[in-house]
């Protein structure tokens, strides 16, 4: 069985976990921390402690369940990023019903349209409410939900757990069901860390609106993995700058151009996303100019070069503006103790390396990340073409 732990992987056959038990464990564990933090649109900052998020999502769920919502049906949530959006998901699920985010500022007739393919059970929004559909603002539902148990209801699967909106290429609104239960697996997860950086209990800022697929995926895997969830009701550059560096955000997922409007912000100044461990850019093409502007933010104090022990190597990281503290002169290659004495010595979680082979170690290095947990990013040698022996010996002829 799944231990009572949210923040350790288990060995056993039953690591799936439901959104209910997750958030269960989390709430057991670290019931007054802060889960989501949400910023108004005039800078307001409200907190919603795990305890908090589990009780409400709890109620709502019971409400649902006692209007018919369950497995089989499904509820249409028009929200902007609030904290009763994130209740409301995991209420949702909880039922074991399907989620369907669509855009708080969608219009009325397309609300209609994906009103009339996903046919849901209770509409959620704080705008105009679907005709000929139930329809439910976010404060009638927690007044209705108030009275209903704080306890957590059966345990189910919410199998689709979530439908997209898309227009696809036509134009036409089509709705796209995830044909999987809500929740995750230890090897989901260990496959999200690998892929997108995350780790367990980080500072975490949304930067994207939960209808969209990249943003939805980060916040709930996040909380999932208990990070505190920092979400702004504006996402322009200056807002989502001003809080990383409030809240020493750890880990943000952004679309190129919103890191484009940040790195060509107006008095925009690198150190002020000092606390990034990870950024994650997805929802389309990075171009490599505006690669190259990220890497020159990294702050050389969080790079730890590892460099043969001459004047030369010193000089370059001295050039670099890297503290001598950070500095690793050292003769190579290194055996595998040694090299995981250097990432747990320095906390190192991404290592980069060339593919040097055999002689180079490489296979040490590779076996110490995968001990220490460290992200390993390789830079692969040139692409050699050789030359056929035909060649070779009409050369040979040549010189002679």
């Amino acid at each position: 069985m799944r231990t009572q732990h949210f923040n350790i992987f288990n060995t056993g056959t039953e690591s799936f976990f439901t959104p209910g038990t997750q958030l269960a464990n989390i709430a057991a564990v670290k019931p007054d921390a802060p889960a989501v933090i949400y910023v108004s649109p005039e800078n307001k900052e409200s907190v919603m402690t795990w305890r908090e998020l589990h009780e409400l999502s709890n109620r709502i769920a019971w409400y649902l369940l006692g209007q018919g919502v369950g497995p089989g049906k499904s509820v249409l949530a028009a929200l902007p990023n609030i904290p009763t959006h994130i209740a409301l998901a995991f209420g949702i699920w909880k039922t074991g019903a399907c989620y369907v985010p669509v855009s708080n500022r969608a219009p009325q007739r397309n609300l209609m349209e994906i009103c009339a393919c996903v046919s849901p059970a209770l509409v959620i929004t704080n705008r105009k409410k679907p005709d000929g559909y139930p329809g439910l603002s976010t404060a009638e539902l927690r007044t209705l939900c108030a009275d209903c148990p704080a306890d957590m209801p059966p345990d189910v699967l919410a199998i689709p757990n979530l439908a997209n909106c898309s227009g696809g290429t036509t134009g036409k609104t089509k709705v796209i069901e995830q044909d999987m239960p809500a929740g995750e697996s230890d090897e989901g997860l260990r496959t999200w860390f690998a892929v997108s950086g995350m780790r367990f209990e980080m500072r975490q800022l949304l930067a994207g609106p939960l209808f969209h697929g990249a943003p939805h995926s980060a916040a709930f895997n996040g909380l999932y993995c208990g990070n505190t969830l920092i979400m702004p009701a504006k996402l322009d550059a200056e807002t989502i700058v001003r809080l990383i560096k409030k809240y020493r955000i750890e880990y943000v997922q952004m679309v190129p151009t919103l890191m484009q409007r940040i790195s060509r912000m107006p008095g925009f100044r690198k150190e002020d996303l000092a606390s990034l461990e990870v950024l994650c850019h997805t929802g389309g093409v990075c171009s490599q100019d505006l690669k190259r502007e990220w890497l020159q933010i990294i702050p050389p104090e969080r790079l730890y070069p590892r460099v043969l022990p001459t004047l030369e190597s010193i000089a370059a990281c001295e050039a670099a503006n890297i503290p001598h503290r950070n500095i690793i002169a050292m003769q190579g290659p290194f055996s595998l103790d040694l090299n995981r004495v250097i990432l747990e010595q320095f906390n190192i979680q991404w290592l980069v390396t060339k593919d040097g082979g055999a002689v180079g170690g490489f296979m040490e290095k590779a076996k110490a990340c995968a001990y220490c947990g460290a992200r390993l990013i390789v830079l692969r040698r040139p692409r050699e073409n050789g030359e056929t022996a035909e060649s070779i010996l009409e050369r040979c002829r040549e010189l002679l």
